[in-house]
């Protein structure tokens, strides 16, 4: 379980990482020399328009950024996420067992739910958005028909779940602290119903924490 559980958080880590280092240092180079290109944001770019996108993609396919983008946005992240949600998914699936209920676990399956939405948003704004370049009409219809629609919807979930993930994550390390420092008193303190308030207020904070953004 627990094997699970870290494998799973290590690539949901990575994996949103590696999205937003990347994304930033294609932006930094020009989004990939192509001008048809909208930055919405600092972490994601929609297309302006899809037939002066789609002609000036037939003049610059599979040039370096292109191919670069697509090994580690295509394939590298979706290897990496597919394994994280795979380690999460476990680690729920053990943590959801009656006779594993307790305090820790309570928060652990708070933060691997958000691990895997950190995750699967992580897939749908950075990975399959490259797949357009293989010139499947599928993915090509969801870079340019779906993905300007619900960005603005995924992003926010994104960026919330890595905040709650990242505090759960000092959730989890306090209430380790208290059950070796002090056993006796985390008997009284560290509880079920304490913690499940705990996931609570994280995920609202979460969420208030990133509404300006």
């Amino acid at each position: 379980m627990l094997f699970g559980k870290m494998v799973g958080m290590h690539f949901s880590i990575l994996t949103f990482l590696v999205a937003d280092l990347t994304h930033s240092t294609m932006n930094e180079d020009g989004n990939s020399g192509n001008s048809n290109i909208s930055v919405c944001d600092e972490h994601y770019v929609v297309p302006l328009n899809a037939t002066e996108y789609l002609n000036d993609q037939e003049s610059s396919v599979w040039d370096y950024h292109t191919r670069f983008e697509f090994v580690v946005h295509g394939i590298l992240i979706c290897v990496v996420g597919l394994l994280g949600l795979l380690g999460n998914l476990a680690a729920i699936v053990t943590l959801s067992r009656p006779q594993m209920k307790n305090s820790i676990n309570t928060i652990l399956l708070g933060l691997v739910s958000c691990d895997c939405l950190l995750i699967v948003t992580s897939l749908f704004m950075f990975s399959l958005t490259v797949f357009h370049h293989t010139g499947w009409s599928p993915f090509t219809f969801y870079y340019l028909h779906i993905y300007p629609l619900a960005v603005p919807f995924i992003y926010p979930v994104a960026i919330i779940a890595q905040t709650g993930s990242a505090y759960l994550t000092m959730a989890v390390t306090i209430e380790r602290y208290m059950a070796v420092c002090w056993p006796l008193k985390a008997r009284f303190v560290c509880t079920i119903g304490k913690a499940k308030l705990v996931v609570a207020c994280v995920a609202a904070f979460a969420i208030l924490y990133n509404i300006p953004r």
